[in-house]
């Protein structure tokens, strides 16, 4: 496929997608599906056999299999652990411990430290969900609320050795997930302290209001009376954080943690097995009287998340038609061999994890495919494997939320309840990130020396 063929066919499947989703505000699946029929119709004009492009679309289907059991378990985790009182005790006592002043720096650093064992869907599923309910009570505008929270839950993404994202980046690159995670917090910590001032300074406008302080001594006692709120509440998630400490994976991790759920919701909550195994389909459903706590606790369930499962197979699938067709290679390979510029090449990277995000729909293919595609560049302008790391670690890891119909995009609006449009402005760490490796490349390198030596352990 000729670089103008695959240009013209991107540019098309954006307009496409552009006109149905945001014009006709249809659904973002049938934008993807329109796409695979796009990429296939000109992948079969340019030679590519169907049976290639039909393979492909499966093999892209069934890399997704492993975040959609994933997506599953969370979606009945969070059903169990509404109903067995773990999630509004975290409501309860983070409505004592969180002001107007402190929520949005709050929210940030505590789903960043749950995000270092739990990962981004982990820390967003448990405390963001919690968070995003604590926030409305406060007044809160929940895009605001949930920007704060997703650049929380991002930070373990890219620093946390036990991270899926941080070991696949070590791994495609062939480094040690240590020194990747190393090579990762300098940055980080960075654009952690400027977005924490940016957030404090958003904080200021929320800080004298008295009608919120006396809601929120209102809902914290009707929530004491709905549910036995004490701190054993709270021994799911420790043994769900204790199975990911002790590297269990994160499916029977998740498991254990629902099967706590499920006896803490019977034994100290008094529910009954219908209203539990109900609890896991179609979440938990409140009926205290107080409609705004009911619409709070009224979430979860596994029929919840089944639009989203459809929606990462789906996106899989293009990217599967894509990367049969060639059609990302096509495109990049002629922009790759042009750069000459140690900086250009890192922005590029950056560009490409964003663009792959978008077409893919998936942020593993985003470590992937770019790694594969500048191996060699990096190789020949003496960009070493570490800066390589933390360039595609830098924007596979932030740019995925951001993009709405991605599988974590789509995951982070089932579960938190905010649209992507409303938050994406807001996670300013997932944006100062990419922004700062992008900078980092372009600062002149000492002599004898990499481009940001002081930021890489070799």
């Amino acid at each position: 496929m000729s670089f103008a063929t695959a240009g013209i066919t991107l540019l098309v499947f954006a307009a496409v997608a552009a006109l149905l989703i945001i014009g006709l505000q249809v659904q973002p699946h049938v934008a993807l599906m329109a796409g695979c029929v796009i990429v296939s119709i000109v992948g079969l004009a340019d030679g590519t056999s169907w049976d290639s492009i039909e393979k492909g679309m499966i093999d892209g289907m069934s890399q997704a299999l492993g975040a959609c059991a994933i997506l599953v378990l969370i979606g009945c985790l969070i059903g169990v652990w509404v109903i067995s009182g773990v999630v509004p005790a975290m409501i309860y006592y983070g409505l004592k411990l969180l002001t107007p002043t402190n929520f949005l720096v709050g929210s940030m650093l505590l789903s960043g430290i749950v995000s270092m064992v739990l990962g981004s869907w982990g820390a967003a599923g448990t405390v963001g969900l919690a968070l995003v309910s604590i926030a409305k009570i406060m007044g809160f505008p929940v895009g605001i609320a949930a920007g704060a929270i997703i650049s929380g839950c991002y930070i373990g993404d890219r620093i946390s050795p036990i991270s899926d994202m941080c070991n696949l980046v070590a791994s495609v690159t062939n480094i040690s997930v240590t020194k990747n995670s190393k090579n990762a917090i300098l940055i980080n910590s960075i654009c952690i302290g400027a977005t924490a001032l940016i957030l404090a300074i958003i904080s200021l406008n929320y800080r004298n209001n008295c009608d919120i302080t006396i809601q929120i001594a209102s809902l914290s006692e009707l929530i004491g009376n709905v549910f036995r709120i004490n701190l054993l509440d709270f021994i799911p998630a420790i043994l769900l954080f204790g199975c990911i400490i002790m590297k269990l994976s994160a499916i029977p991790s998740i498991t254990i943690g629902i099967l706590a759920g499920i006896f803490q919701a019977a034994f100290i909550q008094g529910k009954t097995l219908q209203e539990i195994f109900n609890s896991c389909y179609y979440g938990n459903v409140l009926n205290s009287g107080n409609t705004f706590l009911d619409s709070l606790l009224t979430v979860g369930g596994i029929g919840a998340i089944q639009s989203t499962l459809v929606l990462a197979l789906v996106g899989m699938m293009l990217g599967g038609a894509m990367e049969a067709t060639g059609l990302m290679d096509a495109f990049m390979n002629p922009l790759i061999q042009r750069l000459h510029r140690k900086g250009d090449i890192i922005l590029t990277i950056i560009i490409s994890t964003l663009l792959t995000t978008m077409i893919m729909a998936d942020s593993y293919v985003a470590v992937v495919l770019p790694e594969s595609m500048f191996k060699e560049p990096c190789k020949k302008h003496g960009i070493s494997q570490q800066e390589l790391a933390l360039a595609i670690g830098s924007g596979a890891g932030s740019f995925s939320p951001l993009i709405p119909w991605s599988t974590c995009g789509i995951f982070l609006s089932t579960v938190l309840g905010v649209a992507g449009a409303e938050y994406i402005k807001f996670t300013f760490l997932n944006i100062l990130v990419p922004l700062g490796m992008i900078l980092l490349g372009y600062l002149p390198p000492k002599r004898n020396s990499s481009i940001h030596d002081n930021f890489i352990v070799h």
